[in-house]
C-alpha cells in the first residue's frame, strides 16, 4: 500500500495512487490540483484582451499593430478566395451567408464583385 506524498492518505480502492520517481500522488490530490489549475486559467482568461494591451509598451503595440494589419489583409484575401471558389461550385449565397453569420444580402454585397472577377 502506498501513501500520497501530498495528503499522506493511504491508497485504497476508492483513492488510487500514481507513483513516480520519489513521489506518489492520490486521485483526490490530482483532482484538487486540476481544480486549482482550472481556476487559475479562468482568472487569467478574465483579463480581457484590451486589459492585456494596457501592459504593453508603445513600441510593442506599434509592432503588433503592423503584424495584425498584415494578418487581416491576408485573411481578407483568403476569405474572398474561399467565397469565390464556393460560388464557382454553385454554393448559394444563402449557405455562404449562414456560415459567415450574416444575411444573404450582406454576403452578396461584400463578395459579389470580387467573386465575379475570379470567375
Amino acid at each position: 500500500m502506498n501513501i500520497c506524498s501530498f495528503c499522506f492518505n493511504r491508497s485504497d480502492r476508492e483513492n488510487r495512487v500514481i507513483t513516480g520517481p520519489g513521489v506518489t500522488i492520490c486521485e483526490s490530490c490530482i483532482k484538487e490540483a486540476s481544480n486549482i489549475i482550472i481556476a487559475s486559467d479562468v482568472k487569467r482568461q478574465e483579463k480581457t484582451y484590451a486589459d492585456q494591451l494596457k501592459d504593453l509598451p508603445v513600441q510593442e503595440l506599434l509592432s503588433g499593430l503592423e503584424e495584425i494589419h498584415s494578418g487581416v489583409q491576408i485573411a481578407q484575401e483568403r476569405l474572398v478566395a474561399w467565397v469565390a471558389e464556393l460560388r464557382k461550385r454553385d454554393v448559394s449565397w444563402a449557405k455562404i451567408a449562414e456560415i459567415l453569420g450574416v444575411t444573404r444580402q450582406t454576403a452578396w454585397e461584400k463578395f459579389a464583385s470580387a467573386t465575379r472577377a475570379s470567375r
